[in-house]
């Protein structure tokens, strides 16, 4: 009776769990509610972005769906199974990397922060594979005894003191799920969609494995890339058996302008080109200095601001005050306080208020920690710039854009621009760092990041976007011969050369200023390097002492 219970439990496993296969995206979200019962819809991504990709993609179908992050979603799952004692332990990043750089003061007398931060960073990589100690001992082995010592260290007291990080609430909610008797309230029948996932650690197949005993569960994914996976791919390890294929139309294909221009005339080149609807970077994320490179001033566009990266630097120029007592630095922090607040630079307020109050928790972790040195103020330093606010700056005067290639999923009947350029980032894609006996090790433990898988998740949404759009590609010459994975991703295109050539206009003949004598009052090595490589330049920055002010069109200053 209990094995027809287990079989009958693993079959409902399989049939909670679907894929949602299609040729572009766009396939599906035309009609969701023909592959997806829409009530009461719960949508999950893994980022903020995704959340308003998805918010916008499934509310163009009237579809009024619940989007949330993953880490939302853990949050609220955790606040409703477990109990108040393991949600008093959970600690997140930057608080258990302050109470284990503590434990790693307290048993090393002259400890070395480059040796903790790499014991930290491989030991939560590999809580993303397993939290389980005996399991983890059998992968110290692959490890110089030094770090595996260190890793130990850190897994005993995390048990001990029964502390849970990230992928300890996803195993404890795993098992929780799984061990049935849930409170009265819970509501266990949900109706999930997971959207926007590239990758997936073990610990989440885990938790989606165990959502899928009592919820149904849709994860989308191009039919293109799951025909290419491999076992050791996340979407392998789910073992899911019921796909739902979507039915593609017969629209056009992948095909596009393309229109070459030369190193660093990108701007030279669009000046005349504001004809388009969208803007998308060759890059996984964009900057501001890419930005400030288009000629267009009134594209909206959404980008990360790091507003506490100069205040902070400024902080800690002024307040590295090593071998010095909690009690000083303290005092110095609030002096520093009080002096931005009367000056309202309230940047500066925010980041001394979160400096004093990682400095107070330090404090109390252990009583060596009164005394610190340059490894207890790079904790300090690290762990605060975990907990500053990242904020998103925007400009909303205009219905066109600029993306980057994160944000196209759902671009479509529009004339675009795809900017192909050595200025920004290259593509890369996540891979193991491990030995190939490693390798295959945690293969049989979790899944694996692959890098072409990532790959292929990429060249499939490039191809939608090239398909559903009116696209021309701005590819700078040459760049092809040193950037692999986009000659990979342009070889599945069919592009068309355009026909328009960029007048540049070179200037071959200066001015020559008549040069005066002058005393040398001054020589230092960097005077001589500058005459050396252009006496003209030398001649008009130290005798004429000329100070060009540049200010770029439409500059973005992060204090505004």
């Amino acid at each position: 009776m209990l094995m027809y219970a287990l079989i009958q439990l693993f079959t409902q496993n399989l049939k909670m769990l679907q894929f949602i296969q299609y040729r572009y995206s766009d396939d599906f979200f035309t009609s969701p509610g023909d592959y997806l019962d829409l009530k009461e819809l719960m949508v999950v991504t893994p980022n903020p972005n995704k959340a308003d990709q998805a918010r916008s993609r499934f509310g163009a179908s009237k579809s009024t769906a619940d989007c949330v992050t993953i880490s939302k979603f853990l949050q609220n799952q955790i606040e409703r199974l477990l109990p108040d004692e393991a949600l008093n332990n959970y600690k997140g990043k930057s608080e258990l990397m302050l109470f284990l750089g503590a434990v790693w003061k307290k048993i090393n007398p002259n400890p070395s922060f480059k040796h903790f931060t790499h014991a930290f960073n491989v030991f939560t990589e590999l809580r993303s594979f397993t939290t389980e100690s005996d399991v983890m001992d059998s992968l110290l082995d692959y490890y110089e005894n030094d770090l595996s010592d260190s890793i130990l260290i850190f897994q005993k007291i995390m048990q001990d003191m029964h502390i849970i990080d990230e992928h300890g609430a996803y195993n404890l909610l795993t098992q929780r799920l799984r061990a049935g008797d849930l409170p009265p309230d819970y509501k266990g029948e949900m109706n999930l969609v997971f959207y926007g996932f590239d990758a997936m650690t073990a610990s989440q197949v885990d938790l989606l494995k165990a959502l899928g005993l009592r919820s149904k569960i849709s994860l989308l994914l191009s039919e293109n890339v799951y025909t290419k996976i491999s076992e050791m791919d996340w979407i392998s390890w789910l073992r899911v058996e019921d796909h739902i294929h979507v039915r593609a139309k017969n629209g056009p294909k992948a095909q596009a302008l393309l229109h070459y221009f030369p190193q660093n005339y990108l701007y030279q080149t669009l000046r005349e080109r504001d004809d388009f609807d969208g803007v998308v970077l060759g890059c996984k994320s964009s900057h501001v200095d890419y930005i400030q490179e288009l000629p267009f001033s009134r594209y909206h566009f959404k980008q990360g601001v790091e507003l506490f990266d100069q205040a902070e630097a400024h902080f800690w120029r002024a307040h590295q005050l090593v071998n010095s007592s909690v009690e000083e630095f303290r005092e110095d922090i609030k002096s520093y306080i009080k002096e931005c607040t009367q000056d309202q630079n309230f940047l500066g307020v925010k980041v001394g208020t979160v400096v004093l109050g990682k400095l107070n928790h330090w404090a109390e972790l252990s009583d060596v920690n009164q005394a610190l040195s340059f490894f207890d103020f790079e904790i300090l330093k690290n762990t605060s710039q975990l907990d500053l606010p990242r904020l998103n700056k925007t400009n909303l005067t205009s219905h066109k854009y600029i993306h980057d290639m994160s944000q196209i999923e759902g671009i479509k009947d529009q004339k675009i621009a795809l900017i192909i350029s050595s200025n920004y980032t290259k593509l890369n894609f996540a891979e193991g760092h491990y030995t190939d006996k490693m390798e295959k090790h945690l293969a049989t433990i979790g899944p694996l990041k692959r890098a072409e898988l990532e790959f292929l998740i990429t060249l499939n949404k490039i191809k939608e976007l090239v398909a559903l759009n009116e696209v021309t590609i701005f590819l700078e010459s040459g760049f092809l011969e040193s950037d692999l994975y986009w000659k990979k991703i342009l070889d599945e295109l069919q592009l068309t050369p355009e026909d328009k050539k960029l007048d540049v206009f070179i200037k071959k003949s200066y001015p020559e200023k008549k040069r005066e004598t002058f005393e040398l009052k001054k020589i230092s090595s960097s005077r001589l390097q500058v005459y050396s490589d252009c006496p003209q330049k030398f001649y008009y920055s130290y005798v004429d002492q000329l100070q060009p002010q540049i200010k770029l069109q439409g500059a973005i200053d992060v204090l505004e």
